[in-house]
């Protein structure tokens, strides 16, 4: 039996905000998670760890605090390995304390509200400049700079240049949620879920965020596909390209952006990310068993012979990771920590797939549609070609584990309420 807590609840609801405030706030967030989980566990003198895949978390975890004994700077890499286990806890908090059932629309809407806040307050940098704040986009002085030098946007970020991570990291489930509302016989909320998934994917756009804007279009490719019938998908496609072809007029550094893109693309080995690539692979190879340790990939990188470096503008040693979660487990895990981890990755996502297919015709289609976009999310997170902040990291590990916390939310509750309106 399953016991739902309102600190769940509250941690799942406050979740934007605090990734707004910064990492000191999440970190607040996922430690309070860990400590009630525990606390919660004791009380009712059940296992702390359950299945498999849990178990296997618990053996990298190990293995990252032993291999840190190994690395340069021992204290850096010691205090990321013996955090990770927050990541893990949280997500079961959330999993096992969270009544998703009896919540999620409540959720839903003030994370809607949020993000809604949190798009126009990107809209109107694009075309002034700075923010409802004040805080400048990049390269745009405020009473000198033309129109022409507004570049990346930061919203609500400032100067780090997230927003469109954000956007789109905290708006995958509701983008499968929203497409499926999409089917709805009512005609406001047909237009209210259009007109959000447009809203979040524009915003995204014109911030310039690539991998960002990847994530968002495999959202609602993804959707699309698995939801929608072939008409709808059309019309979303045209509303889309429509709104976003207007953006890209409007903005010099749009274009310039996405020929870099397509340079990059053409180009890989000799852009930034590839010489980045490239030395992350050399620092596996002279660590190939455990790796440089967390965090220590810069340490060992700058001890690497460039063999181009007078030939490119491009630093070869990226100052925190590899811009890659496989590369940058296999440069700071090895290749011991890397077969563990992709271990962990595949037990979990079979065990969330074989427990979804014993109960999904019990669920409704809005709580189906949440699943999928969960379990895609943390599908293609992994995904070998494209392009990563640090995954081990606080901002950026929460939303992958959020994820799988909200995956085993619905797997784990028992009441299987709600019959759908539009079913």
């Amino acid at each position: 039996m399953y016991y739902y807590n309102k600190t769940a609840f509250y941690i799942i609801l406050i979740f934007p905000i605090a990734s707004i405030l910064g990492a000191p706030f999440v970190n607040f967030a996922l430690v309070i998670s860990s400590i009630y989980y525990l606390y919660l566990k004791n009380k009712n003198k059940k296992k702390i760890f359950r299945e498999k895949w849990e178990y296997i978390f618990l053996i990298f975890w190990i293995y990252l605090i032993f291999i840190s004994f190994f690395s340069i700077d021992f204290f850096k890499a010691f205090k990321a390995s013996f955090s990770q286990i927050r990541f893990i806890l949280f997500s079961l908090f959330i999993g096992y304390y969270f009544n998703f059932f009896t919540s999620y629309k409540k959720i839903f809407i003030l994370w809607k509200l949020i993000l809604t806040i949190v798009c126009l307050d990107v809209i109107y940098q694009f075309f002034n400049g700075v923010n409802f704040f004040g805080f400048p986009a990049e390269h745009y002085v405020p009473g000198v700079s033309d129109f022409s030098h507004i570049a990346r946007l930061g919203g609500v970020f400032n100067d780090e240049l997230v927003v469109g991570s954000f956007i789109a990291k905290l708006s995958y489930p509701l983008i499968f949620y929203m497409v499926y509302i999409f089917q709805s016989e009512k005609l406001y909320l047909k237009i209210l879920s259009l007109v959000l998934i447009i809203l979040f994917s524009v915003s995204i756009f014109i911030t310039g965020e690539r991998l960002s804007l990847i994530i968002i279009l495999s959202a609602i490719f993804f959707s699309s596909l698995l939801i929608l019938d072939f008409k709808k998908i059309i019309i979303l496609v045209v509303l889309l390209s429509s709104v976003g072809l207007i953006f890209y007029e409007q903005n010099r550094f749009l274009k310039t952006r996405i020929k870099e893109t397509i340079q990059i693309v053409v180009n890989i080995q000799s852009s930034s990310y590839g010489r980045i690539f490239q030395s992350s692979y050399e620092v596996w190879e002279k660590n190939k068993f455990i790796g440089s340790g967390l965090k220590n990939y810069n340490n060992q990188c700058v001890k690497l012979e460039d063999k181009n470096e007078h030939n490119s503008p491009f630093s070869y040693c990226s100052p925190t990771h590899s811009h890659n979660i496989l590369l940058q487990i296999m440069s700071e895990t090895g290749s011991v920590g890397l077969i563990i981890f992709v271990a962990l990755y595949f037990y979990l996502l079979k065990y969330l797939l074989v427990k979804y297919n014993r109960i999904k015709h019990k669920l409704n289609g809005e709580i189906k549609s949440v699943f999928i976009g969960c379990y895609v999310y943390i599908l293609i997170t992994l995904f070998p070609f494209i392009t990563s902040g640090s995954f081990f990291t606080s901002w950026n590990g929460s939303f992958f584990w959020l994820h799988i916390g909200l995956a085993l939310a619905i797997l784990n509750n028992k009441s299987y309420l709600i019959k759908s309106k539009l079913e």
